[in-house]
């Protein structure tokens, strides 16, 4: 189990991505811990879709990504999903859920043991970028709409209806796995689990398993804006040295330009196989 003191502290954010599976447009894993913060709100997102829009506006998504970023205008659209990025729970497993069937075709999709086993086990380690949404609201239609939970005590008709997700674990890989993408048996009873398999907590490694953006929200940015904010909020937490991540031979350049390196042909075999192998090394401290 991951421990309190190590969980990053990492802004609301809802993403979209593959899980131990290929999502149709990347795929992709991570872990850490850190107490996770107050949900930042966005501007703009966009999910990992074939077309980058990187027109996101620059004060909230710059706060959400410390600073880093140029500014930009604001986006009317991005602006009424009111996004905010926060750290995934077990609460999350059925939006998580209907996020992946929305996103991926069934073979590549991460099954309900595997999000039940990540998001209890480091669940800090994963983020997703939800909307606040009324009733009336647009996106109080949305596949994740019916498992959404409360956003607000003040306003309790209205709901955190996840967009996006990067799910992920820690590993002692310096590549996924297929044994890094397992889930140990009877892991809910277990004091202890093997020493090879699913998560590993003392792992130097951010395994990422999903990243998933709903289909009716790709194309805004929403998936650029979650593997950023992932990378800075981990990397600033000094959880891990590295990220990892599987895709499929054409997403290679779109995960480049966050700085992830080719390493060739996967081993892994989930999902009937063809991944390429790309990892992310943290700068030096």
């Amino acid at each position: 189990m991951t421990s309190d003191r190590f969980r990053p502290s990492v802004p609301q954010v809802t993403v979209m991505g593959p899980s131990d599976e290929a999502p149709r447009n990347e795929q992709e894993a991570a872990n850490d811990s850190s107490p996770p913060t107050s949900p930042v709100p966005l501007s703009r997102v966009q999910a990992s879709s074939d077309e980058e829009h990187e027109a996101f506006p620059s004060s909230a998504l710059s706060r959400l990504l410390g600073g880093s970023l140029r500014p930009a205008p604001p986006a009317a659209e991005f602006h009424s999903l009111h996004p905010h990025v926060r750290a995934l729970t077990a609460a999350d497993v059925e939006s998580c859920v209907a996020l992946e069937e929305a996103a991926f075709p069934p073979e590549k999709r991460c099954s309900r043991e595997k999000f039940n086993y990540r998001l209890s086990k480091c669940g800090e380690l994963s983020l997703g970028i939800f909307s606040t949404a009324e009733p009336s609201s647009e996106v109080a239609n949305a596949a994740t709409a019916a498992s959404a939970t409360p956003a607000d005590s003040a306003r309790p008709q209205a709901r955190e209806v996840l967009l996006a997700h990067v799910v992920a674990t820690k590993s002692h890989e310096l590549l996924v796995t297929d044994k890094s993408m397992g889930v140990p048996e009877s892991w809910p009873s277990a004091s202890t689990t093997s020493n090879d398999t699913g998560h590993q907590e003392l792992g130097r490694t951010l395994a990422l398993h999903s990243v998933a953006v709903l289909p009716a929200y790709q194309g805004k940015g929403l998936g650029s804006v979650l593997v950023r904010a992932y990378l800075q909020r981990m990397g600033d937490a000094a959880l891990a040295d590295r990220v990892v991540i599987l895709c499929l031979p054409e997403k290679i350049k779109w995960y480049e330009k966050f700085g992830f390196e080719n390493k060739g042909k996967s081993e892994a075999t989930f999902g009937g196989g063809g991944w390429t192998a790309m990892t992310y090394d943290f700068p030096p401290k």
